[in-house]
């Protein structure tokens, strides 16, 4: 019987010496597997504050041109801003596509009160960035 307690005693010893083997292991690849994650969550984050500077830097860049912009037409006199009617005039379209390309957002706009003003920006930059091929496709 005493060999029985014995030979039970090294079994549990074997148990126990198998389970801290597999949990030192397990802890291991736990800790390896939260190395993995850490370092992927780090460069998300890197990736998103990346984007914003990018951003960032691209709204200085465009906040700066129209300043330049703004600034040059004040010097020669030019006006910024323009009437529906009159930017109907510039593009060759009839007052009601005009009107119909503000509504539907392809020309940008700015409303002050009744009035809806094209930026003279925006006009070149859409006539500037508007292929041949999109104007047919419209």
């Amino acid at each position: 019987m005493q060999k029985e307690k014995g030979t039970l005693k090294s079994k549990d010893l074997k148990l126990v010496e198998e389970f801290t083997e597999n949990t030192q292991e397990s802890r291991q690849i736990l800790e390896n597997g939260l190395r993995i994650l850490a370092k992927m969550i780090a460069s998300a984050i890197l990736k998103e504050k990346e984007k914003a500077i990018k951003m960032e830097y691209n709204e200085i860049n465009h906040n700066k041109e129209i300043l330049s912009y703004i600034n040059t037409a004040t010097q020669q006199n030019e006006k910024l801003a323009f009437t529906v009617t009159e930017a109907a005039k510039l593009i060759g379209l009839s007052r009601n596509s005009t009107y119909d390309a503000v509504r539907r957002g392809q020309i940008p706009s700015i409303r002050m009160g009744k009035r809806i003003l094209i930026p003279k920006i925006a006009l070149e930059r859409i006539l500037r960035e508007t292929t041949i091929y999109e104007m047919d496709s419209r």
